[in-house]
């Protein structure tokens, strides 16, 4: 997917091969065909294009129409500045907003911070157990299994013990005794 600013038509097609100078040596010389190609379809998300695919998916729609309000704020804020506007604007006309909402201040973050793919997916994977946890706390409470505020510390206390902390840190934080946070 593409919604950068250089001229990209509506949908094209790629290949790996094309992206070499010199590609008659990577040919296999029985048959003259390459021993893999990578072919991949391009499309331009840029807001106001491609609009059958943004029919069938309201949250890349929604993705498309913040990247265009972080340009145009762009065109006279700095780059931080147009991108906590951008947050901002979306939130207000309900474009986004749980997600924004939720996770503002990472997506302003990840978008002025230069991170590694290794620091995305590290975020990208707290973001989903975080996720998981309050689904599973929220279910659970709907069914009756879970005792709200117990849980919700005995959860804390686990987290705090993987994280290597102490018992009694844990105590001191959590309220728990030392005998509960021992059988956890």
């Amino acid at each position: 997917m593409y919604n950068g600013r250089d001229e990209c038509p509506d949908r094209q097609e790629l290949r790996l091969s094309n992206a070499f100078k010199d590609i008659q040596g990577l040919k296999q010389s029985s048959n003259n065909e390459f021993p893999l190609e990578l072919t991949v379809q391009v499309y331009n998300i840029n807001h106001g294009r491609n609009l059958e695919i943004f029919k069938k998916c309201e949250t890349l729609y929604g993705y498309s129409f913040f990247i265009e309000k972080i340009k145009e704020f762009n065109a006279y804020l700095t780059l931080e500045e147009s991108i906590i506007n951008a947050v901002k604007y979306c939130v207000e006309h309900n474009i986004l907003r749980e997600f924004l909402e939720r996770h503002g201040s990472e997506v302003i973050n990840m978008l002025t911070d230069e991170l590694t793919i290794e620091e995305i997916v590290e975020v990208r994977a707290k973001e989903a157990e975080e996720e998981g946890r309050e689904k599973g706390m929220e279910r659970g409470l709907r069914e009756g299994r879970i005792k709200g505020r117990e849980e919700e510390k005995l959860t804390i206390a686990r987290n705090l013990l993987a994280e290597g902390s102490t018992p009694e840190f844990v105590k001191k934080i959590t309220g728990l005794s030392i005998e509960e946070i021992a059988k956890l």
